[in-house]
C-alpha cells in the first residue's frame, strides 16, 4: 500500500512539473507577449530618432546644407525700415562676405508680418516657420520646399507698377516654391552657381541670362539691378496672408524693397 501511495505522489508531481514546463515553453504566449513588448520599444525608438534629427522631414537629408552651403551662425546684417500708410520700405544688408566669401556667411531672414529680421541660423531655418524670405547677396530664398517648413509661394506680375497691383494672381500654377534639388537630390543651379529658389523658377527665361530676379546692368554693364515692372505676390498659406513686393534697388548685396498686404484671389 505504501508503495502505491508513493507512486501516486510521484506521478502527480511529475504531471505538475510537466504542466509548468509546458506553460513556460508555450510559443504562442511567449511570442504574443514579446511581440507586443518589442513593438512598443520600436515605436519609442523611431519617434525618438525623428525628434533628434529633424532630417526625416527633408527629402534629401543634409544635402541642402552642404549645397548652399548653410552656416550655423546668425547674421549681423542690419535691417531697417519705415511704414507709410500700410506700405513698408526696408533696407536689408545681405552683403556679408562680398562676392568671393558670401557662402561663408549666413542669410538674413525676414518676417513680412513684423517687417523685422528673424535671428536664426541657416541650419535652424530649415525647421523654423517664423521667417518668410531670406537674403544673401543675390540669392533670395522662400520658406518653402527645400528651404524650410513654411507655406510661402511666390508669383510674378510683369510690366506693371506697385500701385497698379491690387489683387494677387488667382491661378495656382503661377506660384512657385523653393525646389532646389532634383528627385535624385542633385542640385539645381542657376547661371552663377546658386541653388534654384522660387525666384529662379519665376525668372528662368530672364533675357539677361541671370535666371533670377535681376538683370545685369543697363548699357551692357555687369552691375546687378532689379527688373523694372516686376512685382511679386508672396502668398503665405499658413497665415492666410498675401503681400505684394517690389525690389527697388540692389547695391553690392544691400537690398531696398517695399511691400504691402494684398488681397488674395488664390483659392
Amino acid at each position: 500500500m505504501k508503495k502505491l501511495i508513493h507512486l501516486s505522489i510521484l506521478l502527480v508531481a511529475a504531471g505538475a512539473i510537466a504542466a509548468c514546463n509546458g506553460d513556460s515553453d508555450d510559443p504562442i504566449s511567449l511570442d504574443e507577449e514579446d511581440a507586443g513588448h518589442h513593438g512598443d520599444e520600436e515605436d519609442v525608438i523611431s519617434i525618438g530618432d525623428v525628434g533628434q534629427t529633424n532630417q526625416s522631414d527633408r527629402r534629401c537629408g543634409d544635402t541642402i546644407i552642404h549645397e548652399w552651403p548653410l552656416n550655423d551662425a546668425v547674421t549681423t546684417g542690419v535691417v531697417s525700415g519705415d511704414e507709410d500708410d500700410g506700405v513698408w520700405e526696408l533696407t536689408i544688408d545681405a552683403s556679408a562676405g562680398g562676392m568671393s566669401n558670401a557662402a561663408n556667411n549666413p542669410f538674413v531672414y525676414i518676417s513680412l508680418a513684423t517687417a523685422q529680421r528673424v535671428d536664426i541660423t541657416d541650419v535652424d531655418s530649415l525647421d523654423d516657420d517664423s521667417w518668410d524670405l531670406a537674403f544673401r547677396r543675390t540669392a533670395l530664398r522662400t520658406n518653402s520646399g527645400d528651404s524650410g517648413p513654411g507655406s510661402v509661394s511666390v508669383a510674378k506680375e510683369v510690366n506693371t507698377t506697385f500701385e497698379d497691383v491690387t489683387t494677387a494672381p488667382a491661378a495656382s500654377n503661377r506660384y512657385h516654391t523653393d525646389v532646389s534639388l532634383e528627385d535624385n537630390c542633385d542640385p539645381i543651379l542657376d547661371s552663377i552657381g546658386n541653388l534654384y529658389t522660387a525666384f529662379n523658377h519665376l525668372n528662368v527665361n530672364n533675357p539677361s541670362g541671370s535666371q533670377s530676379w535681376y538683370d545685369y546692368g543697363s548699357g551692357g554693364g555687369m552691375g546687378v539691378e532689379p527688373v523694372e515692372g516686376d512685382i511679386y505676390a508672396v502668398q503665405i498659406d499658413d497665415r492666410d496672408e498675401t503681400y505684394k513686393l517690389e525690389i527697388l534697388a540692389w547695391d553690392s548685396g544691400v537690398y531696398t524693397l517695399r511691400f504691402a498686404p494684398l488681397d488674395s484671389a488664390l483659392q
